[in-house]
């Protein structure tokens, strides 16, 4: 096994765990929808994943900074240069409008269903940025994938639900899926900063943004907040703080067209939770999945298989 795949293979293994948290996340979130307000929400979430970052970055600090028998301030400076500063800042802002666009567009008439779908849409939106800003070549099994993909979750997304037509809230869910696409193409163009100073930086953006704008539009409460303190606590650790860690390692190993492909069974995820957290009683009412759900899963693992398959045997013939 040559350098080159073993290096796409964990950064691809990374980001199927990063996706997992996401989906798992959408249990909690559901839980927290009902009690507290999108921009509340997602400060309160931006700011715990920032501070657990933040705490990993002082205790990794001072270990660095004595190993390397140099103070502190320069190890946090030399952490914190220019770069990284200004990838947290580009990172952040456009999770920020991503999250907002997706939020709004499921609060203006979007299902779930749209949203999980026409979010995905990304993965088609990354290759195209990358050919038109960087003239990026899609290697052949990665389209397949993809299109494989695409099509396993229009089975598990729409298939068979009411339709409500294409209005503004999937309007906004497309503009979510073109921010998500210029959120791992900027993390791509900053591969060789360090994730964990990356990650804090634009949770930290993320979470000064949402404030703002919650405190213009929502009036949040520390009750509000306390109220739907495990969700938050549950998306601020494990969705921000852990899941966008590895998507920025992740993505430093894998090439960003792959990377969507494999991000984008995040409604797969969800939906398996949700049903595993119904069965065993943790959350929610037992249903059962349905052959359309049951066939999206597949066809979405399959396309994964075959994007990270075929790759291993390119990567062997160089």
């Amino acid at each position: 096994m040559n350098q080159s795949f073993k290096k796409t293979l964990t950064g691809s293994l990374m980001l199927l765990l990063a996706t997992f948290f996401w989906g798992s996340t959408f249990v909690a979130q559901s839980s927290a929808a009902e009690r507290i307000l999108p921009f509340t929400y997602l400060c309160a979430r931006s700011f715990v994943g920032a501070f657990a970052l933040l705490l990993v970055i002082f205790l990794r600090g001072l270990f660095t900074a004595k190993k390397a028998k140099r103070s502190f301030s320069a190890e946090w400076r030399r952490l914190f240069d220019k770069k990284t500063l200004l990838g947290g800042l580009f990172c952040g802002i456009a999770l920020t409008v991503a999250s907002a666009f997706q939020q709004y567009g499921i609060h203006l008439g979007a299902s779930a269903g749209d949203a999980g779908f026409l979010t995905a849409v990304y993965m088609f939106i990354v290759p195209l940025l990358g050919f038109l800003f960087y003239r990026k070549k899609v290697t052949f099994n990665v389209l397949v994938g993809a299109v494989i993909t695409a099509v396993g979750l229009y089975f598990l997304c729409i298939r068979g639900q009411e339709q409500s037509g294409f209005g503004l809230g999937q309007a906004l869910i497309l503009c979510c899926a073109f921010a998500y696409a210029l959120h791992i193409m900027i993390i791509d163009r900053y591969e060789s900063v360090d994730p964990i100073a990356l990650s804090f930086l634009q949770f930290l953006v993320a979470g000064i943004l949402s404030l703002i704008v919650s405190l213009i539009f929502e009036a949040p409460s520390v009750q509000t907040v306390t109220g739907a303190w495990f969700p938050i606590l549950y998306a601020g650790i494990f969705s921000s703080a852990v899941a966008y860690t590895l998507q920025i390692s992740g993505q430093q190993r894998t090439p960003p067209a792959l990377a969507s492909v494999l991000m984008s069974t995040e409604s797969v995820i969800a939906l398996l939770s949700e049903w595993f957290c119904a069965f065993t009683g943790i959350f929610g009412n037992r249903f059962a999945l349905s052959f359309n759900q049951i066939l999206g899963c597949a066809l979405a693992f399959c396309g994964i298989v075959i994007a990270q398959l075929v790759f291993k045997r390119k990567k062997t013939k160089e």
